[in-house]
């Protein structure tokens, strides 16, 4: 969960629709909560909590704060030009696959993906740093 501490802090997106909060990642977890808002009211809410099991990380979401699956990474890479964090859950209906991607270090690209109606579908969220 260390290798993740790059998450660490308070992310909006530029329209101002999302805002992200992730902990740092003491105690050996990170928890996050992540809230839309349109019209000047939160729409939309959910919480996230990364800790490690059996060795490896696990991400569990907890959309409208309720509980959900268990992703499991399958990537956590320092490759040129940034990090990456993958998590997979395969057996979940959508979506199967959560990621989280600086860009720089004060931006950061999450999305999710997995199948929709019968096609692969992505949904992506560019986030600016802003603590």
């Amino acid at each position: 969960v260390a290798a993740l501490a790059w998450l660490e802090g308070q992310w909006q997106s530029a329209d101002g629709k999302w805002a992200a909060c992730y902990s740092s990642p003491l105690g050996g977890e990170i928890v996050s909560a992540t809230k839309k808002i349109e019209d000047g009211k939160v729409t939309l809410f959910d919480f996230e909590r990364f800790r490690e099991v059996d060795g490896v990380v696990v991400l569990t979401p907890f959309p409208h704060g309720k509980a959900s699956v268990d992703f499991k990474e399958r990537a956590s890479t320092a490759p040129p030009g940034g990090k990456i964090a993958i998590f997979d859950n395969p057996d979940h209906d959508f979506p199967q696959t959560i990621c989280y991607k600086p860009v720089k270090t004060d931006s950061l690209y999450a999305w999710i993906s997995g199948p929709t109606k019968g096609a692969t579908q992505r949904q992506g969220y560019r986030y600016q740093r802003i603590k």
